[in-house]
């Protein structure tokens, strides 16, 4: 068939010929493979197409070969591919230098197993099923079920590892033919012995920043190389005990406590780390004969701890944080203590502009009330006089003027004397209740006494509003006595301890009704009123025999 027109033949140059079970015939050119129909005469071409993984990988067809199984392989400039069909269409799966064994190869061509040489000139089929190829690094064995490659070059006996195309035959005995460059090659595929020693992995050098040491003194006293946290640049040289080809042995590394998972190294002997931080690792490190068997029994695990630098110990984080703490609760004090400072000489201020606000008014009331009330007393008397006991009628209603006048002065006078800021204390409201009882009792025929008065009870400063109450209450305790108690003796006492003032009250008298020392009468409610309002509790006593007693307690805060 000569090539040209749309069922024609096209390349120039025929490399191989294979015949599959379809009844097609694979021809094979430097310009990619053509299907011919044996029974049409229908030839159809196959080619690279970049756009398309599942297309050829590579034009160049050196060798097309069909084996037990009757699947076809294409031996090409850029690795071998296996034709397969998808749904009646054929597709390729290559295997390539670049190929990864569980996806596709770094062009993006096909899944497959890894083949370390691209140029594929010929493949024989061994009875095992294994296909055999000659490529420019040697022979390459194929396992078609396992998808593996096993590589034979002049470390296993060839005398050369670049190979030809068309220089491959099977004889009739079973013998493989390879040629190439100076030499022919032949062996027994079912006579070749596998290396199926396992080996095991040793230590052989450990070194610092390129610096070798003595690996079996960090040993010595404990089975983990132990480092400083600035020696962590480290390499471990290692080798796998097997001679059998031991240039060809493999080897994995797995840094447990940095990463997950194992690491291929290749050839190499050697690991190397930079730059790990501080934490303990253990280093795996196992290896593979040169027939490709690992062993994971026989992997080497080096313990390995970076010692953290003292900034990142855990005492330096107690101290830190201790530290902080303090700092923390020093500066929390600070404003705590800044801004009790701030309120307590803003209550200063407004204690002391108080007082000032409240010695002005009581001095102003005394000057303007107290003054008018009297001139109102005064004037009520004067008209009385002018009158001569003329008026009858007028009379009374100004005596009742005159009287209303006193008393309203009267009460004015403590209100004066109560908003004043110098009398509350204890000592100021005992020597208003003094005078009250002298006052009151004054030309009565009843006897009356005060004792506890002493200087010392200035240091017993009340809240504000406290002595108003308190004179209020004893004032109706004197008033009650002299008006029903038929008493002729009384006594007032005064005391300040165990952080409390003290007030007794005593009468001689008959004493209250039962109904009114409990609950009845105004007087008495007043007092108990007055006192829980200012934060203390009086207890009222009177019997017949003993007379009566009004006692008043209360705290104080402020005690020199």
């Amino acid at each position: 068939m000569n090539s040209g027109g749309p069922d024609g033949l096209r390349g120039f140059q025929v490399g191989a010929i294979q015949e599959d079970n379809r009844g097609n015939l694979w021809i094979g050119t430097e310009f990619g493979p053509n299907k011919l129909n044996l029974r049409t005469g229908k030839a159809t071409y196959f080619n690279n197409r970049p756009d398309d993984p599942g297309s050829l990988i590579g034009n160049q067809i050196l060798c097309v070969l069909r084996d037990h199984r009757n699947q076809i392989w294409f031996c090409s400039n850029k690795g071998i591919s296996q034709l397969c069909y998808e749904k009646g269409k054929e597709k390729f799966i290559h295997f390539t230098e670049n190929a990864d064994p569980h996806g596709y190869d770094s062009r993006g061509f096909g899944l497959g197993g890894k083949l370390s040489n691209g140029l594929v000139y010929g493949a024989l089929e061994d009875p095992q099923g294994r296909i055999w190829m000659s490529t420019n690094l040697g022979l390459f064995c194929f396992d078609v079920d396992s998808k593996r490659f096993k590589n034979y070059d002049i470390n296993d006996g060839l005398t050369g590892n670049e190979f030809n195309m068309g220089a491959f035959h099977r004889s009739r005995d079973g013998g493989f033919f390879f040629g190439g460059i100076g030499m022919v090659v032949s062996f027994d595929p079912t006579r070749m012995v596998d290396n199926r020693h396992l080996p095991r992995v040793v230590l052989t050098s450990f070194r610092k920043f390129d610096q070798p040491i003595r690996v079996d003194s960090l040993l010595a006293t404990s089975d983990t190389v132990q480092l400083n946290h600035n020696e962590n640049f480290f390499t471990v040289e290692v080798a796998a005990l097997d001679y059998t080809n031991s240039g060809k042995n493999k080897y994995a590394y797995w840094l447990e406590g940095f990463a997950n998972q194992w690491v291929d190294n290749g050839t190499r002997r050697y690991v190397s780390f930079s730059n790990l931080p501080p934490g303990a690792y253990v280093l795996h490190v196992k290896a593979a004969n040169s027939n490709g068997l690992w062993h994971e029994a026989g992997a080497l695990k080096l313990p390995i701890f970076i010692r953290p630098p003292f900034w990142r110990t855990w005492w330096f984080y107690a101290l830190s944080f201790t530290l902080t703490g303090l700092l923390i609760w020093l500066f929390y004090n600070y404003r705590v203590r800044k801004k009790v400072q701030y309120l307590l000489e803003l209550e200063r201020v407004a204690l002391m502009e108080n007082e000032r606000v409240r010695k002005l008014a009581a001095q102003d009331l005394h000057d303007e009330f107290g003054n008018t009330i009297t001139r109102i007393s005064m004037l009520t008397e004067l008209i009385k006089a002018r009158m001569n006991g003329k008026g009858d009628e007028i009379a009374p209603l100004l005596t009742k003027i005159s009287d209303n006048s006193n008393r309203l002065y009267q009460g004015t006078k403590d209100f004066i004397w109560a908003i004043n800021p110098e009398h509350d204390n204890f000592y100021e409201i005992a020597i208003r209740l003094k005078d009250f009882g002298d006052d009151i009792f004054d030309k009565t025929g009843i006897e009356f006494q005060a004792y506890g008065i002493h200087e010392a009870q200035r240091n017993a400063i009340l809240p504000v509003g406290t002595s108003r109450h308190l004179v209020f209450m004893f004032k109706e305790a004197m008033s009650n006595t002299l008006k029903h108690a038929q008493a002729t003796a009384t006594e007032i006492r005064f005391a300040v301890k165990n952080g409390q003032i003290k007030v007794l009250w005593h009468d001689n008298g008959v004493g209250y009704q039962p109904d009114r020392a409990t609950a009845g009468g105004n007087g008495l409610q007043n007092i108990r009123s007055r006192a829980g309002r200012i934060g203390g509790w009086v207890d009222i006593s009177t019997s017949s025999a003993l007379g009566t007693d009004v006692l008043f307690q209360m705290p104080v805060t402020q005690i020199g």
